[in-house]
């Protein structure tokens, strides 16, 4: 029995012909634009319409949306075809673009595009074209999972750059305050008591640096215990304020409240007690004695609460300010009593709130002070009556 293979070919062609995720074009600048009812279907356009465009179906293109390594806008790459193949029968041009449909859903196609010479000598470009979307879809998901991971490991380069430098320093003065104790046995109380004290300062400043290193390695692993609940967030800040009281005492620095009872937010308590704890000892460390810092919680709007510690302090150099937040270049200073401090606790802050799905950004004048603000969700206080209570 013989088979017709231009039997199959026409059926293999009609079937993707048929199919809503094959598409060809065919046009000239001397004869009307047409394409297949599939591609109009997928855009939820008309032909008429499509005609009306003044680069066809390349008008669709969605700007900088090209994968390609030279990434053309839609009137670029109708001119280049326009140019370039009608001068060629042989050769084909290969792209892959996003267009924008009318109901804003998004559309990857790869087109291959050649020309034809009819046996008139007119010329007309003809396209064949293939949704590619999931494929692309994919690309860009598996693209997005390798940035995080060589960002995952750039920042465990520079945790493993901290543990060698800052952790591995203090232990010189440690090693040496204790080499004089046990060496020197009849010290006078008073320099032995001078001596255990900068060890205990210098040991529980490791000890934060330790605690802050593993909480941010945590969360940009993932595997931070995360709990979010309804919360005051009011309450959260009175807290804070009451855990640092001796701090604000010590150096006469009055830190004031701001806000409305009942402000409730979706977050862990325990994470975001340490963004307040956080902004607040920052705020007590660069303000000079005497001066004034005051919390702010506001509704922002209906989805979101918005929190700002301001102080009047030292404030922050407008060519230092692109260095918070970041662990690449971790910024430190001393405070205005010579507080010392990790350059961690910004970049841990940071990675808190967005973790809540929230925003953090700052303003700062030298020597004026700063204000840090964030945000986290909001949820909304319910109230139950007595008679739904009885219902």
């Amino acid at each position: 029995m013989k088979v017709s293979t231009t039997n199959i070919e026409n059926e293999i062609i009609t079937e993707l012909l048929d199919s809503n995720s094959f598409f060809h074009f065919s046009w000239s600048s001397d004869s009307d634009y047409n394409c297949s009812s599939s591609f109009l279907e997928k855009t939820k356009t008309t032909l008429t319409e499509i005609n009306n465009l003044p680069f066809k179906h390349f008008s669709l293109i969605q700007k900088n949306s090209n994968i390609i390594e030279d990434s053309f806008s839609g009137e670029e790459l109708y001119n280049l075809l326009k140019q370039n193949l009608g001068n060629d029968n042989n050769k084909k041009v290969e792209f892959t673009y996003r267009i924008k449909t009318n109901d804003d859903e998004p559309l990857w196609i790869k087109e291959i595009a050649s020309v034809k010479t009819d046996k008139n000598n007119n010329k007309k470009i003809i396209s064949i074209a293939f949704e590619v979307t999931d494929f692309i879809q994919k690309e860009i998901e598996l693209n997005k999972v390798v940035e995080k991971k060589i960002e995952l490991n750039k920042a465990k380069d520079k945790l493993i750059s901290i543990i060698s430098h800052d952790l591995r320093s203090p232990f010189t003065s440690l090693l040496g305050f204790t080499e004089i104790l046990l060496s020197e046995p009849d010290l006078p109380v008073e320099e032995r008591m001078e001596f255990l004290e900068h060890i205990h300062n210098a040991s529980k400043f490791q000890l934060d640096m330790v605690n802050q290193l593993l909480d941010w390695t945590h969360l940009k692993n993932g595997t931070m215990s995360f709990n979010p609940r309804k919360l005051d967030i009011t309450d959260i800040a009175s807290n804070c304020i009451s855990v640092l009281t001796g701090v604000s005492i010590h150096k006469n620095i009055e830190v004031k409240l701001n806000s409305k009872p009942n402000q409730f937010v979706f977050a862990d308590e325990r994470l975001i007690t340490q963004v307040i704890a956080n902004l607040l000892s920052n705020a007590l460390k660069f303000t000079p004695d005497g001066k004034k810092i005051t919390i702010e919680i506001n509704s922002l709007n209906s989805d979101k609460i918005e929190v700002i510690v301001k102080d009047t302090g030292v404030g922050i150099a407008e060519k230092d300010q692109e260095k918070l937040f970041s662990i690449e270049t971790k910024f430190s200073k001393a405070g205005t009593a010579g507080e010392k401090g990790s350059g961690l606790g910004l970049t841990l802050v940071k990675e808190i709130v967005e973790k809540h799905e929230g925003e953090i950004w700052f303003r700062s004048q030298l020597n004026e002070g700063s204000e840090f603000h964030f945000t986290l969700p909001k949820v909304e206080e319910t109230t139950i009556s007595l008679d739904d209570e009885i219902k």
